[in-house]
């Protein structure tokens, strides 16, 4: 199977304030067949989504400006069919999310497991 075009790659945002994790995030991605755009806090997330389109958001619970629920229910306002897995190193109930986070991962994650999902879930079967 050939590789994915770039026009064809899903966009994925990663939006955490760790350098070292978004490093490791791209570095285990983009072979896999991702284009990812990254942003470190809350703010920076919601002014790039305002002028670029992305298939899924990764969001980190804990930002250095907001939290991850913030920017998750403002997106559920103007970008509602956008799903987002939510980051947490902390027990998180998913019954008090927005309907748009459509999972809850536990820091630290499986990179892996991290893009088999990602797959699952922007091609459903």
């Amino acid at each position: 199977m050939a590789p994915l075009s770039p026009s064809e790659q899903p966009i994925v945002l990663i939006v955490d304030d760790d350098p070292l994790l978004t490093n490791m995030l791209r570095q285990s991605l983009t072979p896999k067949g991702f284009q990812l755009l990254e942003a470190n806090t809350g703010a920076g997330a919601l002014a790039l989504l305002s002028s670029q389109t992305v298939q899924i958001v990764v969001l980190d619970m804990t930002l250095p400006d907001m939290t991850g629920l913030q920017v998750a229910q403002t997106l559920a306002q103007t970008h509602p069919a956008l799903p987002i897995v939510m980051a947490t190193g902390h027990d998180l109930d998913p019954a008090g999310l927005p309907a748009n986070v459509v999972d809850v991962i536990r820091k630290p994650f499986s990179l892996r497991s991290l893009a088999a999902r990602l797959h699952e879930l922007l091609n459903p079967s």
